[in-house]
This record gives C-alpha cells, sequence and structure tokens, in this order.
C-alpha cells in the first residue's frame, strides 16, 4: 500500500499587522493568495474586524479557465462590495491572461498581458504598513521582491516545493 507523507504548514503570513495587502500569484501560486483574499472576506462578512483597509489580489495566468474555478469567491466579494462607494471598498481582485485574449469574468478586473509590478505597487498607498506577498514562479517572486523593497514596503513569498 503505498505511503503519503504530508508536512505543513510552514508559512506564515502575518496579515492582521498591514493596513494594506498585496497578494501576487502565478498559476498554481494563487493556492495561498486565494486563502488569504477569501478567509479574510469571509471574517468581515460574518462580524469579524480586520485590520487590513485593502486587499489586492493580482494573479497571472495563461488563460482563464483555471480562473473560472474561484468564480464563486469573485462573485460573493463583488455582491456583498455593491453597496460601497468604490473609494472604500476593501477587497480587490485583478487576473493577468497572458496568453489568450482577455475575457470577462464576474467580480475581477482581467486585463491581458503581463502585469507590470512597479506600476502595480506603486499604488500603495502607506509603504510601511503594507505587505507585498507572492507565490509563483521564480521570476514573479524576484520582481516583487525588488519592487516591494523600493517602496520600502514588507515582502512575504510563499513557495510550493517537492
Amino acid at each position: 500500500m503505498p505511503v503519503v507523507r504530508l508536512h505543513g504548514p510552514f508559512g506564515y503570513m502575518p496579515f492582521s499587522a498591514y493596513d494594506e495587502l498585496h497578494l501576487f500569484a502565478g498559476g498554481i501560486g494563487i493556492t495561498p493568495m486565494i486563502s488569504v483574499f477569501a478567509e479574510l472576506h469571509k471574517a468581515l462578512l460574518y462580524g469579524g474586524d480586520i485590520r487590513p483597509r485593502r486587499v489586492v489580489l493580482y494573479w497571472s495566468v495563461p488563460s482563464l479557465g483555471i480562473a473560472t474555478l474561484f468564480e464563486e469567491i469573485f462573485t460573493s466579494i463583488e455582491k456583498h462590495q455593491a453597496d460601497v462607494d468604490p473609494a472604500f471598498r476593501i477587497f480587490e481582485a485583478n487576473i493577468f491572461i497572458t496568453r489568450t485574449a482577455a475575457v470577462s469574468i464576474s467580480g475581477v478586473t482581467v486585463r491581458a498581458g503581463r502585469p507590470c509590478i512597479r506600476d502595480l505597487l506603486n499604488a500603495i498607498r502607506v509603504p510601511g504598513a503594507a505587505l507585498a506577498a507572492v507565490c509563483g514562479p521564480p521570476p514573479l517572486v524576484q520582481d516583487v521582491s525588488v519592487e516591494a523593497r523600493r517602496l520600502g514596503c514588507d515582502f512575504h513569498t510563499e513557495e510550493f516545493a517537492f
């Protein structure tokens, strides 16, 4: 009989210590980021007060196919923020489609092409109170790390390893 060994979780993302979270994911790197995104939204919905006043998800994928797996989360967040002035919305989701044409998905801003990390992180309102977290391929991790440090915001990375 085969034996499966699991270890972890090893990572810890101290999201409650920040006013802003910028969550970057490449491909399957969405796994920890969508979890944080959805759990913070759920905590806010069910009466919890969360520290971050802004939570932005950026996900880069070759095509939109896999993103539809999370459409329920994105739609729920959009529905619960519908009556909130856009200037005061806490949650924002962005998907970058790198190989096929961008199409729409409910609750998400979908863009064609690769994200410009510098431009995205320049939108941080208070760098000393922000966390840029990333899980994805090494070039994405490197870009987010460089830009986060340039701005003076904290940086966290999650990795998948075999």
